[in-house]
């Protein structure tokens, strides 16, 4: 926690810094498929209790993985939200919901790489209704202190 004196008396950088490693902390229980599939089920379920009906939901792709914490790939990922959001619609057929597949730019042209070849498969894929959850890619982290857009302009053109 940081109050709003503690908040005031410091720079973007040591606020992202004062939470950083408690993303580190959830984030492997969150990628566990079992856990991934309720805390998405719960946060959007969330949504819909306060009336929010359209959700775009930021998803960094490629770090799910299973009992035996063996990757699942992009295919399965999206089919697991599909099965999410299809088990949400029942009650609430009106909820719409996109995803959009965010990189990291702070850990490199790798990982970004590796999201833009996710959207190209997903964009790609066979059966729609999985193609149809793409609405996007977004890069983020602190913009002070990662590269700028124009390092991966090349691989995203």
């Amino acid at each position: 926690m940081l109050s709003e004196r503690q908040a005031i008396e410091k720079e973007s950088h040591e606020i992202w810094k004062h939470f950083q490693h408690k993303f580190t902390k959830v984030g492997e229980l969150g990628k566990y498929v079992p856990f991934f599939k309720k805390l998405t089920k719960t946060a959007l379920e969330r949504c819909i209790a306060q009336n929010v009906f359209i959700v775009e939901y930021r998803h960094i792709s490629g770090m799910l993985f299973d009992d035996d914490r063996q990757p699942l790939s992009f295919l399965e990922e999206l089919r697991i939200i599909r099965q999410v959001v299809d088990d949400l619609q029942k009650t609430t057929p009106h909820f719409q919901f996109k995803l959009v597949l965010t990189g990291l730019k702070i850990v490199g042209k790798t990982h970004i790489d590796k999201m833009l070849r996710h959207i190209k498969e997903g964009v790609n894929m066979e059966d729609k209704r999985l193609v149809e959850l793409i609405a996007g890619f977004d890069m983020v982290n602190e913009e002070d202190y990662t590269s700028e857009i124009s390092v991966f302009s090349e691989d995203i053109l």
